[in-house]
């Protein structure tokens, strides 16, 4: 029989001065390793420690939720450096494969998906899963699909026809400014040495809060999307919670992805954590009717996620319930830019994109 290597990083638990070969230890039910360390004459005992309940550890992230060890180690890393919780949307699990083989992670301008399992049965080559496709979805016979299958594959039909008919333009625009390509159906962009490479899974970073839950300011956020970006952490744009959609389409897409989350069916998320050396998986809790969280407050009602927590815990420590008004959504990003709030003296409204029709300039909007 031959020597098995255990090559998988485990959390471990070594029994100290009886951990010599030749010992035993009755508190352990399961079969010791032999551990050989530098310095070390002899060899250690040692047992691997179950996870804690909803714990990941890198083997689990890489091959089911898509996570290489390396954005394992350096999101773990950045957590507990920058006292944050970051929580990180799953990718196919072959994207590291990929990735390490030459493929770019997808930016922020490709809103298509990644070819999965369900797209075979549309019509993609299945040597291509874990690629970003773009391709006109053609459904199989019925008889092709397993029974339990036929629900997920219609359902991703009409996810793919809708993206393929939407996304037609501007992949489009892409191709006749010479950024993005699309061959065969996989989605191919310009690595640094100037050769087309196909396009996979990228870190998506769904949300960035403090260790008491309160999502951070936005300054604060971009300095963390650019330094993940530094370093090269297949991290293309800024968070999922940060992102204000322009278009209808786009609304569509952030709130399909936000409700794709939402527990307990729906797809978990990496939550990295200060004081953690494991991913924990979480999901999203769906608002009440009439709720509004702090992006909504944000985008919608123009009020920061310093305001919204500062109106909350004020009710909340004083016992006391407090309306207030909504203002401009832009309103944040110039507060945070240095702009003065409106005293009670100035009557004059703040200009909205109506009154760029009346003669404001929109940059002031």
């Amino acid at each position: 029989m031959p020597f098995e290597l255990g090559l998988q990083r485990h959390r471990v638990a070594t029994v100290g001065g009886l951990g010599i070969v030749g010992t035993r230890d009755p508190g352990h039910a399961g079969a010791p390793l032999l551990r050989f360390s530098p310095g070390n004459n002899n060899a250690e005992l040692t047992w691997t420690v179950p996870l804690g309940a909803g714990e990941v550890d890198s083997y689990a992230a890489r091959h089911t939720y898509g996570m290489a060890e390396k954005g394992f180690k350096e999101f773990r890393d950045l957590a507990r450096d920058r006292n944050v919780v970051i929580d990180v949307r799953p990718t196919n699990p072959l994207a590291p494969k990929w990735l390490e083989a030459g493929a770019l992670p997808k930016p922020s301008e490709i809103k298509a998906k990644t070819v999965n399992d369900v797209d075979v049965f549309l019509g993609a080559d299945p040597s291509v899963v874990g690629l970003v496709g773009y391709f006109k979805p053609v459904l199989a016979d019925v008889g092709v699909v397993p029974e339990g299958d036929r629900d997920r594959v219609l359902s991703r039909f009409n996810e793919r026809s809708a993206e393929f008919h939407e996304l037609a333009g501007q992949m489009a625009g892409l191709e006749s400014e010479n950024r993005f390509f699309v061959r065969d159906g996989v989605v191919y962009g310009t690595g640094r040495d100037g050769e087309r490479r196909p396009l996979t899974g990228d870190h998506d970073v769904f949300d960035i809060s403090t260790p008491d839950g309160e999502r951070i300011s936005l300054p604060a956020h971009d300095a963390l999307i650019e330094e993940m970006r530094a370093k090269d952490m297949a991290v293309m744009h800024g968070a999922h919670m940060f992102w204000n959609p322009p278009t209808a389409f786009d609304k569509s897409l952030f709130d399909k992805i936000v409700g794709s989350h939402q527990g307990p069916g729906g797809a978990p998320l990496l939550r990295f954590s200060p004081g953690n050396n494991n991913a924990e998986l979480t999901w999203t809790v769906p608002l009440g009717a009439g709720e509004v969280d702090s992006y909504a407050a944000r985008h919608t009602y123009g009020m920061a996620e310093k305001g919204f927590k500062e109106f909350r815990d004020l009710a909340r420590d004083r016992n006391v319930v407090i309306d207030v008004r909504p203002t401009n959504p832009l309103a944040p990003k110039w507060l945070e830019a240095g702009a003065l709030p409106k005293p009670s003296e100035i009557k004059a409204k703040t200009v909205n994109d109506v009154d760029v029709f009346l003669g404001a300039d929109p940059s002031v909007v």
